[in-house]
């Protein structure tokens, strides 16, 4: 079952994570500007992934700790089904960041980012694809779920 309420407050209540998420996706779009690489926001990107990284982190235990609630007995499985593959998302999509955010601190420290920026774009541009789908699929568990207890109540 999905904690509705909670979801939506965890969602909304975090701007700073959505604020990142805007950063990075500009990053990638202005990746042609030759001082791009250097800075985001007068951070570094292995700064701001690292932060983006540790909001996540929040951000999902949250969500799995109170937005998602075990319910064996449930009749309506494609929920159910939906619910394992977001929370299973979490996992992946956080093991994705902290290894794409490695390897930046590696480039970083080495000085070799600017030489391995386009593989660093593409892997970024994916991993905020990623994400985005993610989102989507847990916006519609809060819709369908909104829908049901909707139609439970009356």
């Amino acid at each position: 079952m999905i904690n509705v309420a909670f979801l939506r407050e965890v969602k909304e209540a975090n701007s700073e994570v959505w604020e990142v998420l805007q950063q990075l996706r500009r990053y990638c779009d202005d990746a042609d500007d030759p001082m791009a690489y250097n800075f985001l926001n007068g951070d570094s990107l292995g700064r701001t992934l690292q932060k983006l990284r540790d909001l996540l982190a929040t951000q999902f235990d949250l969500e799995e700790t109170f937005g998602f609630l075990s319910c064996p007995d449930s009749d309506h499985q494609r929920l159910h089904q939906q619910a394992a593959d977001a929370l299973a998302g979490h996992r992946w999509l956080y093991l994705s960041l902290v290894e794409l955010s490695e390897r930046v601190d590696d480039y970083e420290y080495r000085g070799t980012l600017r030489s391995n920026l386009l593989e660093v774009l593409t892997e970024l541009s994916s991993f905020l694809r990623n994400l985005e789908a993610h989102e989507n699929l847990e916006l519609e568990l809060i819709r369908v779920s909104d829908s049901l207890l909707t139609k439970q109540c009356k």
